[in-house]
């Protein structure tokens, strides 16, 4: 467990410091307006989860905003975004294995709360929210 971990915790700093300066991307933005949609900011998810391949490794970093006090918000985000990955394309090519999907909470505050995702070591998308507003992702409407 400790040696999984661990992997997980190399695997994470590898990821925030591999972008070289020649193959420097930028990642897609949704702002704020765009994650209170459930479908704009599901199809956003899915266009991340486009990159094929079996061996997808997805790293995704939940930064509260600087009017969230406790980590709750960023929490839930990043629970959501796990189901929805895990779950909701558990039998779809899009879908990506437990295993393959590393969840972890910032320790710095952002101006605007947001999650990182990285597929493969390069950052591809920024979600943005409001301030201690959650995610829904599909389906949408559920409770």
């Amino acid at each position: 467990m400790r040696k999984i971990f661990l992997g997980q915790l190399v695997l994470l700093f590898a990821a925030c410091f591999a972008v070289s300066i020649g193959d420097a991307q930028v990642p897609a933005l949704l702002e704020p307006s765009g994650t209170s949609n459930c479908e704009h900011a599901s199809a956003m998810v899915d266009s991340f989860l486009s990159e094929q391949g079996k061996e997808r490794e997805v790293i995704i970093v939940a930064s509260k905003g600087t009017n969230e006090i406790s980590d709750r918000y960023a929490t839930r985000r990043l629970r959501e975004v796990q189901r929805y990955l895990t779950v909701y394309h558990h039998r779809t090519r899009l879908g990506i294995p437990a295993e393959h999907l590393i969840l972890s909470t910032g320790i710095e505050k952002e101006p605007v709360p947001q999650l990182k995702l990285f597929m493969n070591g390069t950052l591809k998308l920024i979600l943005q929210f409001r301030n201690k507003k959650n995610l829904t992702l599909l389906p949408c409407g559920r409770s």
